[in-house]
């Protein structure tokens, strides 16, 4: 067959163009060999991921959805069982949600070395208060006192007040 110069010349332009367009498209959109605008450099790691769910978690239990707040918690708490953050999330989100029995463990697992030991310790010493176990949210706010000086001075008044002989005795 001989070669025409006329449909090979066509092809050819066709090629040329769709080319020169592809080209055009690059410069004006630029190459993807960068993160687009907004995008991070380079993927989270494990910790941030973690540390984002645990805000998350945070979020849910200021909006009182305690049920998604705890299985966020949760969640964290099965990528890192020494997350204290969330240990304490966890304890609180259970506090308020009335599980009083599941949220005193979750407190005291918090170590006292924590940065979050002050709070943790602060709830496990109002758990303890509503169970009418004076002597022991006592011990825990005197402890608190010598800690931390943001205690709940007038909780530790109110165990006080309930374990001092009344006057009537």
């Amino acid at each position: 067959s001989t070669p025409n110069w006329r449909t090979d010349m066509q092809t050819t332009t066709i090629r040329t163009r769709s080319l020169r367009t592809a080209c055009g498209l690059i410069v004006l959109i630029g190459w993807p060999i960068a993160p687009v605008s907004g995008q991070p450099a380079e993927p989270p790691t494990t910790a941030v991921l973690v540390q984002r769910r645990c805000q998350l978690a945070y979020v849910l239990l200021w909006k009182k959805d305690f049920k998604a707040a705890e299985e966020e918690f949760r969640k964290v708490l099965a990528a890192d069982e020494g997350h204290d953050e969330a240990r304490l999330g966890l304890a609180l989100t259970l506090e308020r949600a009335g599980k009083l029995p599941e949220a005193l463990p979750e407190f005291q697992r918090v170590p006292a070395d924590s940065a979050h030991f002050p709070e943790a310790a602060a709830g496990q010493a109002r758990i303890l208060a509503s169970q009418k176990k004076y002597e022991a949210a006592i011990k825990l706010y005197e402890q608190l006192k010598a800690k931390s000086p943001l205690t709940d001075e007038y909780r530790l008044h109110y165990c006080l007040l309930y374990t001092s002989p009344s006057p009537r005795d």
